[in-house]
C-alpha cells in the first residue's frame, strides 16, 4: 500500500509541476495522444527480449502519461529453461528540461511460478503476479515535432527477492 501511495504521489507530482497556463499554443485532441513503445534486450547467463508497446496522452506541455504492455521472454542459459513474462503499467513523464525529464511507473508483471523456485513457497497457482514502482531520470532526443526517443535510467522500489529486476534499470522507448 506505501508503494502505491508512493506512486500516486510521484505521479501527481510529475502532473502539477507544470502550471496550466504555460500551455502556448491549442493542439487538436488528436495531436494529444501518442504511441510507441520499447525493445530490450539482455545476453549471457541469463537471456532476455523485452517487448514494450504503449499509447499515451499529453494533458500538458511537456507531460506524459499512459499505459504500456508488457512481454518479456526469458531464458536462463545456465539450466538451458525459459518462461513467458507479460503485464502491464501505467506511467507518467515530465520533461523539465529541453532533454531531461522524469519519470515514474507502476508495473504488474506475472512471472511463472514454477519457473521461479522462490515463489513456489507463497502460491500454489502457475502464475504469480509482481507489483514493482520505477521511478528515474530520461534522456530525451526529439525525432521531430512529435517523436521523441527516451533512454531512460530507472530504479525499482520492489526490493522483494523474487523481483525480476537488478537495480539501476536501463530502458529505451520511442514516442510518435
Amino acid at each position: 500500500m506505501k508503494r502505491l501511495l508512493f506512486f500516486g504521489m510521484m505521479l501527481l507530482l510529475v502532473l502539477q509541476a507544470f502550471p496550466q497556463g504555460a500551455i502556448k499554443k491549442q493542439r487538436k485532441l488528436s495531436d494529444k495522444f501518442f504511441f510507441g513503445g520499447g525493445l530490450g534486450f539482455q545476453f549471457g547467463a541469463i537471456a532476455a527480449i523485452e517487448i514494450n508497446p504503449l499509447v499515451g496522452y499529453v494533458p500538458l506541455n511537456n507531460t506524459y502519461v499512459g499505459l504500456k504492455g508488457v512481454y518479456q521472454f526469458y531464458k536462463d542459459n545456465r539450466f538451458n529453461e525459459s518462461t513467458d513474462i507479460y503485464g502491464g503499467s501505467l506511467f507518467g513523464m515530465y520533461n523539465f528540461i529541453e532533454k531531461v525529464a522524469l519519470y515514474a511507473e507502476y508495473e504488474v508483471v506475472g512471472l511463472q511460478t514454477s519457473y521461479f523456485t522462490s515463489l513456489q513457497s507463497f502460491t500454489d497457482k502457475n502464475r504469480y503476479w509482481i507489483h514493482s514502482p520505477l521511478a528515474g531520470i530520461g534522456f530525451v532526443q526529439p525525432i521531430n515535432e512529435r517523436s521523441k526517443m527516451v533512454l531512460m535510467l530507472l530504479w525499482s522500489f520492489n526490493d522483494k527477492a523474487y523481483s525480476p529486476y537488478q537495480n539501476p534499470l536501463v530502458r529505451f522507448m520511442i514516442m510518435i
